[in-house]
């Protein structure tokens, strides 16, 4: 694998899937890349850019690529991908990379990504994040989810958070979901 930063142009006659890339990768060919995806308006050409720019992305340069890319394109459907992939590769690095992070949007879909890996090694930590940075707010079920897995693992201690939260409605889904956790070992409970 060649090292050097590569430029990628993907032929109709080559499958994507068959590129391969080092992890130095030029990233203002992605940004350039990324920003004519945007403006084309053919859906089979930005296919074919949608391809040419996931090849270039590797478990190896994935933090390169976030850390080069401008806030309106980490908003983009590859940027939040590149986050995503990123957040759960290294979810340390993307959570101490959030803390400088300006654009709420980006912080945010970060954040999900990072509480999401955290809890598979430590529920109650991932529920601590989320209420920390309000993930609990908007679209998307976060803390319902991680309080749902906090419960695989310590129901006794998910049961008592949830009890604790203000009266409401996201209380009542939280109850509810430690509750769908503690029916399957104590239905009539």
């Amino acid at each position: 694998v060649n090292e050097e930063p590569t430029a990628i142009r993907v032929s109709q006659t080559v499958a994507p899937e068959t590129v391969r890339v080092s992890k130095c990768v030029d990233t203002d060919l992605i940004i350039a890349r990324m920003r004519e995806w945007e403006a084309e308006t053919d859906p089979d050409r930005q296919n074919e850019i949608q391809a040419e720019l996931e090849a270039m992305m590797n478990d190896a340069n994935v933090a390169d690529i976030v850390r080069a890319l401008p806030s309106e394109l980490l908003e983009t459907p590859f940027g939040l991908e590149v986050l995503k992939r990123w957040g759960r590769l290294d979810p340390k690095a993307a959570l101490d990379w959030t803390m400088n992070e300006t654009d709420d949007a980006v912080r945010r879909e970060v954040l999900v990504e990072v509480s999401f890996q955290m809890a598979q090694a430590d529920p109650a930590q991932a529920v601590a994040l989320a209420e920390r940075f309000d993930l609990g707010q908007g679209s998307g079920a976060v803390l319902e989810n991680l309080a749902q897995q906090w419960a695989d693992t310590d129901l006794p201690a998910a049961y008592s958070w949830a009890l604790g939260q203000p009266a409401g409605e996201q209380r009542d889904e939280l109850v509810g979901r430690v509750a769908f956790v503690w029916s399957h070992s104590e239905p009539a409970e």
